[in-house]
């Protein structure tokens, strides 16, 4: 579990829930940064922007109408996986990236957003509303890198957020809470919890009453980065933690 919780840096500007989530930058090996923008800005049409860690060297690369955002680089800085309204509905794309080759992977009705590639390349997890029944509880879902055997791997009436692979690749960090909390009698809480690449049984590891989420492993696994308005804070912060897998996700 995390432990060790310390607050990295302060963060700017307000909580943001549900649809409208905080952009993320997302940086590789190689020195290069995506800046992402997130769903509140859709009617902005934002696009990929890559840049050099430095903020110099800004280039965009993707110039399609409507919604570009939620991009993050595979391991190796090759390619860029992202979330596209360029075709009507909001859909997983993954291009080169210098933003050549630019393809769509995902084909359901509904959102589709948040995508990570697996360590080995192979595997791109995200979080979908497959269902359109105007919950939004997102489910973590999987795809093949070349766009096929597009699954599911939780099936509840909750919602999961920002799933994000362990180095090893043979587990996953994702927020969960249930957002019809106030109807049985109790306040919403966002919450951590890893899980194997199969969704089954999720745990638990943050229990603060305050929000918790956007969980991110250094890439060596030994650390875990989050946002959180734990210890009273009026707004989100960084945090950052050592982090030891649960039992069952070690091996």
């Amino acid at each position: 579990a995390a432990g060790g919780a310390r607050p990295a840096r302060r963060r700017r500007g307000r909580a943001q829930r549900s649809r409208s989530r905080p952009s993320r930058t997302r940086a590789t090996a190689g020195g290069t940064r995506l800046r992402q923008s997130s769903p509140l800005a859709m009617r902005r049409r934002p696009s990929q922007i890559a840049a050099d860690v430095d903020g110099s060297n800004l280039r965009r690369l993707t110039f399609a109408p409507g919604y570009d955002a939620e991009g993050s680089y595979s391991p190796d800085g090759k390619r860029i996986v992202f979330t596209s309204q360029r075709d009507g509905d909001l859909e997983i794309y993954v291009m080169d990236a210098d933003g050549q080759n630019q393809r769509r992977l995902t084909y359901g009705k509904g959102y589709d957003g948040g995508p990570f590639f697996s360590p080995d390349l192979k595997t791109i997890l995200y979080r979908g509303d497959r269902r359109n029944d105007g919950k939004m509880n997102l489910q973590l879902r999987l795809i093949d890198a070349q766009g096929r055997n597009d699954r599911a791997i939780t099936d509840n009436a909750v919602f999961n957020w920002c799933p994000f692979w362990h180095p090893s690749g043979k587990c996953l960090i994702f927020t969960q809470v249930d957002h019809e909390a106030w109807s049985k009698g109790h306040r919403p809480n966002y919450d951590l919890f890893i899980a194997p690449v199969n969704g089954r049984n999720p745990k638990r590891i943050t229990f603060d009453p305050a929000f918790d989420g956007l969980p991110v492993f250094s890439p060596d696994g030994t650390k875990l980065m989050w946002t959180s308005k734990r210890g009273g804070l009026t707004e989100p912060q960084i945090f950052i933690a050592d982090v030891t897998l649960p039992a069952p996700f070690k091996d």
